[in-house]
């Protein structure tokens, strides 16, 4: 059963963003599974750090590329959110030490996090701007 589901609370109704908010839900899926059914791996841990910068390259240049071209008015606020995504993600990473697993709770915690305080409050703050200026 999945930690979070991607429902209404999440969708933008904007499809390039939402599929890539659902992505990010499926990668907190996957590691809440594998810590639930006990299975987590080094090399689950190594792969969930990985995949954030990862998922973060492409979804952060097309959101910011939508804000942009949308003059969205707390466009530099969001773009330092990003850049604190990214600096905890260099966190995360300087923590992680081969052969070991005790990382993926934090790990979990923090993806969890992003969702409750940036999508679901941040970028719901934007979603009436890109919806008003006809993108889907």
């Amino acid at each position: 059963m999945p930690l979070i589901e991607f429902d209404n609370s999440l969708k933008l109704g904007i499809s390039e963003i939402d599929k890539q908010h659902q992505k990010w839900i499926g990668l907190i899926n996957k590691l809440y599974d594998e810590i639930d059914n006990q299975e987590v791996t080094v090399y689950s841990v190594k792969k969930s750090i990985d995949d954030m910068p990862d998922y973060a390259a492409t979804h952060f240049f097309h959101e910011i590329d939508c804000l942009k071209k949308y003059n969205y008015k707390e466009l530099d606020s969001h773009i330092n959110e990003h850049k604190n995504f990214l600096k905890s993600v260099e966190e995360l990473k300087s923590k992680y030490k081969p052969g070991q697993s005790e990382l993926a709770m934090e790990i979990l915690n923090f993806m969890i996090d992003w969702v409750i305080e940036h999508i679901k409050k941040k970028d719901m703050k934007f979603k009436e701007v890109l919806l008003a200026n006809g993108m889907q």
